[in-house]
């Protein structure tokens, strides 16, 4: 696992942050936090928007990760989305889970989190660790690591991008 601190110059990071607080960027309700929606997990929605998926550009806005793009060395993009979860009354994890579980498991895939901003709201993996969601941080790790969010109680959204590719 990598973990990457100020990942994007400050600049360019407050441009893509106002683009994703915007009222005018389009967010579109989900009802769960992962394909595999448990109803029993009382806030397990969150906001979602696409940006590449089944070989396709499909956001207007996709223009504005190429910065993130570049620094990555990615053989073949999969898919790229962000996820907007709201505060809730109390810390609440959501299930394990690994992205595209039904890919080929030799595959060298990684999936990769960038936080748009600060929350109590953490990414918990199976084996122990625990990444702290920090604005401009960005994460690496093989997509076979079990991982979860953290929904948080101390902002009113956590942000973050999600990146599945395969790597060189």
């Amino acid at each position: 696992m990598k973990v990457y601190k100020d990942f994007l110059p400050q600049e360019q990071f407050n441009n893509l942050k106002n683009i994703f607080e915007s009222n005018d960027f389009p967010w579109f309700y989900c009802n769960g936090a992962i394909d595999n929606h448990n109803e029993d997990i009382p806030y397990d929605h969150q906001f979602v928007h696409f940006f590449y998926q089944r070989n396709t550009v499909c956001s207007k806005y996709y223009e504005y990760l190429v910065p993130i793009l570049n620094k990555l060395k990615i053989f073949s993009l999969i898919k790229i989305k962000a996820n907007l979860s709201t505060r809730v009354p109390k810390i609440q994890t959501n299930q394990y889970h690994i992205d595209l579980p039904d890919r080929p498991k030799d595959l060298k895939m990684k999936t990769a989190i960038y936080y748009l901003n600060n929350s109590n709201g953490p990414t918990k993996f199976k084996n122990g660790t625990e990444i702290k969601c920090e604005e401009n941080k960005f994460i690496e790790f093989d997509s076979k690591l079990e991982h979860t969010s953290v929904f948080g109680t101390n902002s009113n959204k956590r942000i973050v991008i999600n990146f599945n590719y395969l790597s060189f």
